[in-house]
């Protein structure tokens, strides 16, 4: 159906990959300012060296140990700038979709389901986001898509593909803290395809590849997981983002599935006629799934939300957006499969339909955009780069500046490369609240009562910290001068006389 047939269809295809990698590069040239979580990993990744990395880092951060090494050589190759750091993620995006590409001419035959799986993929806001944010994520996406390629794609040589398998798999272990879950889908599919489609009971090979799979996860484990000090302050932060599905409680589990179930459509897109759209493809999908028993499509595409669901509940693997960004792929395998479903009904009932018009399905998806380029993270209000752009345009040589420690992280990573170069005094709040219960307040006070003179006070805003509102009213009810005030939807300046 690809080689004879749909010349116009196959320019549509080839248009798509193109845009492919266009999309991505455009976000990646744009370079958006560094927020919090992005900051807070980039402060390790350039102020360690290599081993340095491989112990625990600062900031309560967490990242596998190849991806930190990638990080740090992309760093050195393109010293003091985002491009750098956000290089490695990009190419992951390439190549993600590119196994996503192979992976969608195995399941489908038809070019109609190729357009809409690209178009899905390509025109996703979240992956393009996560393409140029310096956490590995994006690595996630690839760990999935070139697991299940290598999975399921034909060899010629019997040995080929335990050992690819083997090799892919103990690099997957090494670059994404999901890959436990996506070998564990994979392991699955292959024992059913042992099983129930080859109907043949030599395992030597699986076996091997199951075995080096579980030695180097037990290595990595050992030396990178087990005791690790982060643990602690992790699941106090997850818990506060109810990220783990409650076993406890029927209506909390109810609750979780129910919001969890309505913020994953979400990340194909803001809109609701998208969500509409992707929540009947969806349906009729599993439908498809369900009702012919395709259990290989299930295995692949089910499994590792249920698994990861289930892992969440007790408390080892986080139900949170970006933490689950890897299974953007399967569900558009499930989507396409009941996109599928429709043509094939559509076909059977008429032959006089114009399947042509289905080229046409990438302008539905491009309008999955809010804004392009992605100016700010999902959810997010501040732009540092921006703030300091102001603040370079106002603050004097003897003026002080400080800094509240939500946007502490993104400014001392512009002071390191030079972009935040203030003659003044700045001090970068250290006052972390992350992992602390609400409170603590007063640390804050104690930091600006040592400041004398004039002094900028720079806030950015975001979720549950409300300390600013509680800082400028002790300011005022002191009796310390405010002499101005400038306001954007994420941040905050004011300038106080400390006299």
């Amino acid at each position: 159906m690809y080689a004879k047939k749909f010349s116009f269809e196959q320019i549509t295809i080839t248009i798509l990959l193109g845009l492919g990698i266009l999309i991505p590069l455009m976000q990646f040239l744009y370079n958006r300012s560094l927020w919090l979580d992005d900051a807070m990993l980039i402060l390790n990744i350039i102020h360690k060296g290599y081993f340095e990395l491989l112990k625990p880092l600062d900031n309560t951060q967490v990242a596998p140990i190849l991806f930190l090494i990638i990080e740090k050589f992309f760093s050195t190759l393109i010293p003091d700038s985002e491009y750098g750091l956000r290089l490695f993620p990009l190419l992951c995006y390439w190549a993600s979709l590119f196994f996503f590409y192979k992976i969608v001419r195995i399941l489908y035959d038809n070019v109609y389901m190729t357009i809409l799986a690209l178009s899905l993929f390509i025109f996703s806001p979240l992956l393009i986001y996560y393409s140029n944010e310096a956490k590995q994520y994006m690595c996630d996406v690839l760990v999935y898509t070139a697991m299940i390629y290598f999975t399921l794609k034909g060899y010629k040589k019997g040995q080929a593909k335990p050992f690819i398998l083997s090799i892919a798999g103990t690099l997957a272990i090494w670059l994404s803290n999901v890959a436990p879950i996506i070998l564990f889908v994979a392991g699955l599919y292959l024992l059913y395809e042992q099983f129930y489609i080859k109907k043949t009971k030599g395992i030597i090979g699986l076996t091997v590849v199951f075995a080096i799979w579980l030695i180097a996860f037990a290595i990595y484990y050992y030396f990178f997981i087990f005791n690790h000090p982060a643990r602690k302050n992790m699941l106090l932060y997850w818990s506060g983002s109810a990220s783990f599905l409650p076993f406890n409680s029927l209506g909390g589990f109810l609750w979780f599935l129910s919001a969890k179930g309505w913020w994953m459509l979400n990340i194909f897109s803001p809109r609701i006629p998208i969500i509409v759209i992707i929540v009947l493809l969806l349906i009729t999908g599993l439908f498809r799934i369900i009702s012919e028993k395709k259990m290989g499509l299930a295995i692949l595409t089910c499994a590792p939300v249920i698994v990861h669901l289930f892992l969440s509940g007790f408390r080892l693997y986080p139900f949170e957006q970006r933490l689950i960004l890897y299974i953007i792929p399967g569900l558009i395998f499930i989507c396409t499969a009941g996109f599928e479903y429709v043509l094939t009904q559509l076909s059977s009932r008429s032959k006089s339909v114009n399947f042509k018009l289905f080229c046409f399905i990438p302008i539905i998806f491009l309008f999955s955009f809010n804004e392009f380029p992605i100016k700010k993270p999902p959810g997010i209000p501040f732009d540092v780069k921006s703030d300091i752009k102001f603040l370079k345009e106002n603050v004097q040589d003897d003026e002080a500046i400080y800094v509240y420690w939500l946007g502490g992280f993104a400014f001392q990573y512009y002071q390191d490369i030079g972009l935040a170069d203030f003659k003044g005094h700045v001090i970068i709040g250290k006052e972390n609240q992350m992992f602390k219960p609400l409170g603590h307040k007063s640390d804050y006070l104690k930091v600006l009562e040592k400041i004398h003179g004039k002094c900028w006070l720079y806030f950015v805003n975001f979720r549950y910290w409300d300390d600013e509102e509680y800082i400028i009213n002790q300011l005022d009810s002191t009796g310390y001068n405010r002499i101005k005030e400038y306001k954007t939807p994420g941040s905050s300046i004011y300038l106080y006389d400390f006299k």
